[in-house]
C-alpha cells in the first residue's frame, strides 16, 4: 500500500485512493458473503477475490453484469476458502463448534 510507481503527486494519490476502494470493496463482499460461514479463511478469499478484481472492475458499467460478478465470486467463497482443520491445535472457528476441544488446545 504505501509503493507507488509514479513520483508525481496527483498520481501517487490517485494509486493510494485506488487501495483503498480495492480494500474497502475486498473488505464489503467479505463481510456480506462469509459472516456467516465461520470455516472461512480471510486469507483465501482476500485470494479469490484479487482474482476476480479485473472481473469486477470491468463489470461497473452496469448493474446486470456487477451482479453476475458478484454471483461468481461469492459462489467461489462458498465453494472454497476453508480453513484446513487441525488436531493438535485447533482453529478458533473449531473451538466455537465444539467446546470439548478447549481441552485439547
Amino acid at each position: 500500500m504505501d509503493e507507488s510507481r509514479g513520483a508525481q503527486p496527483w498520481r501517487v494519490r490517485c494509486e493510494v485512493y485506488a487501495k483503498l476502494l480495492a480494500v474497502l470493496i475486498s473488505h464489503w463482499v467479505m463481510l456480506t458473503e462469509l459472516w456467516e460461514y465461520p470455516d472461512r479463511s480471510l486469507v483465501k478469499a482476500a485470494q479469490l477475490i484479487q482474482k476476480h478484481a479485473f472481473h469486477l472492475a470491468s463489470s461497473l458499467w452496469s448493474q446486470r453484469a456487477l451482479e453476475d460478478a458478484l454471483n461468481v465470486i461469492r459462489d467461489g467463497l462458498r465453494a472454497c476458502c476453508r480453513m484446513n482443520t487441525r488436531k493438535e491445535h485447533p482453529n478458533t472457528y473449531q473451538l466455537l463448534m465444539n467446546p470439548e476441544l478447549w481441552c485439547l488446545a
